[in-house]
């Protein structure tokens, strides 16, 4: 609702009568002159001057449609209270310092506040006059900050900003009001504004502010870290180029500490090389890696981090994503790990040695796969089972697979290469696995189910490309172009009968004794 002017003379409209091409116009009307110039119907006022005891100024022309006020010059009218925007007017660019005591703004037009002690403008706050100490400074509905808005404003108590959205570069020249001066963190309401890019730890002062960050403030190139107090303070953080530390010193309650992880992970993993936490109650952290606070569960290694990683002893699980496309290049497992998630250590690719302890039990899907620089990898007899897609890209030249192994699934060595000693105890091999290897060693009569039709299940391959089954002193060679032939389904029958019994029908099955 528009409210009525409360100032009888603000009621007086400035008129012109008629336009023309571009002219100076000059309006004079109730002890206020204004001048400027005018083309078809657009009117430009650049200069001003109030008379002493005028308590209102209106900024509007009658008959015009398109006016806009740039007023320049540095006068003061101080007497004046009221400032009412007319229906037409489309611009209003003053200095506080030119009505520094307005307490009052009045508007007919849909595009200024009406009824406000300060001048916004479609949302943007163009100005907040020099408001005293002891005033409040309400920010309702304003998503922006012009330049200079507010200049000179000293008022301290500064509400409902969770609006705001963008400050323009010099939103703040001349306000030295911030909530937290002395930490050289400058906060206006709940937003941040300015930080020390020269301070080496970054301090996010949430502890005792419930704080946003609305421009990109933060851009690291000398900070070491940044240190927060509450975990969703990290979701404020995006789209910042953090420094390579992240802080985490815990005040009060551990609220969100539930989204910690899949904050770190989808949004800022590859900003840290190191993580600290303190005072929590949930997280705890050692070598820079996030562990759960009894050390059982590792949770995340920053994925900037490089070098060797000696997880401790007691730790019986890394979670799923724990080292997903981290820069380690070697990994030690304590005698107490059980369990290695899903994509565990997916696409580590400096990655090129990793110790697995006894006792391993559980390896979760594509666990180690597409660690580029991993060539040797020894498999535990404690595990029973090898996963889908494991080792999958990761191109091992040398694979020893201990007596306890019964299961293969699928693809996990897809490209595993050089030659491959399988244990008695292994009974199935899915498809596409050890697709690159030549030559595989056997110790049982009965061969693992699945092993014929994996190897020879190519589709870019020579035709004189082979490989070798070998079983005491005997080697059988099998064309990995088999399964193209009519007589794919004979390697089926094989894989149901001992080398033996396979070695005494190779004519029947069109095999070649490679000896």
């Amino acid at each position: 609702m528009i409210k009525n002017i409360t100032n009888q003379s603000c009621r007086n409209k400035f008129t012109v009568h008629s336009f023309s091409m571009k002219r100076p116009v000059r309006i004079s009307a109730n002890g206020i002159t204004y001048k400027g110039t005018e083309e078809n119907g657009k009117i430009i006022i650049d200069n001003i001057k109030v008379k002493p005891g005028t308590e209102c100024v209106v900024f509007d022309v009658d008959g015009a449609k398109n006016i806009y006020f740039r007023l320049s010059g540095n006068y003061c009218f101080n007497y004046v209270k009221e400032i009412h925007i007319g229906k037409n007017v489309r611009e209003v660019c003053i200095k506080n310092s030119m009505f520094p005591n307005v307490n009052l703004v009045t508007s007919d037009n849909i595009r200024f506040e009406n009824g406000r002690d300060v001048l916004i403008h479609d949302g943007m706050l163009l100005n907040s006059f020099y408001k005293t100490q002891d005033s409040i400074l309400d920010m309702k509905g304003v998503t922006a900050i012009a330049d200079f808005a507010i200049n000179r404003c000293k008022a301290k108590n500064v509400i409902n900003t969770h609006s705001l959205k963008e400050l323009k570069t010099r939103a703040f020249s001349g306000y030295d009001c911030f909530a937290d001066p002395e930490t050289k963190t400058k906060i206006f309401g709940d937003v941040i504004v300015d930080i020390d890019m020269n301070a080496e730890t970054i301090e996010i002062p949430d502890d005792r502010y419930n704080i946003r960050i609305v421009n990109k403030l933060i851009d690291s190139k000398h900070n070491k870290a940044i240190r927060i107090h509450k975990y969703k303070t990290l979701k404020k953080l995006v789209n910042h180029k953090l420094p390579n530390k992240l802080i985490v010193d815990i005040k009060g309650d551990e609220d969100e500490f539930w989204e910690f992880q899949s904050v770190l992970e989808d949004y800022y993993n590859d900003s840290f090389d190191s993580f600290e936490i303190y005072g929590s109650r949930y997280f705890k952290t050692y070598d820079g890696i996030l562990y759960s606070a009894d050390m059982s569960n590792l949770i995340l290694c920053p994925q900037s981090k490089t070098g060797k990683v000696n997880i401790p002893d007691g730790v019986k699980r890394i979670s799923e994503n724990a080292f997903k496309y981290s820069k380690i290049d070697e990994i030690y497992m304590p005698s107490s790990l059980k369990s290695i998630g899903k994509n565990a250590f997916k696409r580590c690719e400096r990655l090129h040695t990793v110790s697995l302890n006894q006792g391993l039990e559980f390896l979760g899907h594509n666990a180690f796969d597409m660690c580029r620089q991993l060539k040797n990898i020894e498999i535990p007899s404690s595990i029973r089972v090898i996963p889908d897609y494991c080792f999958e890209d990761s191109p091992l030249e040398k694979l020893i697979l201990n007596e306890g192994l019964i299961e293969i699934k699928e693809s996990a060595f897809r490209h595993t290469q050089g030659e491959i000693h399988l244990p008695n105890s292994l009974r199935n091999i899915e498809r596409y696995n050890f697709i690159e290897v030549h030559s595989i060693f056997v110790n049982s009569k009965v061969l693992p189910q699945g092993l014929l039709t994996s190897v020879a299940e190519q589709s870019n391959t020579s035709d004189d490309d082979t490989v070798v089954i070998n079983y005491d002193d005997t080697s059988l060679c099998i064309p990995k172009l088999f399964m193209f032939g009519h007589v794919y389904d004979a390697l089926k029958v094989m894989e149901r009968l001992s080398i033996s019994d396979i070695i005494d029908n190779s004519d029947v099955f069109l095999l070649s004794n490679c000896a």
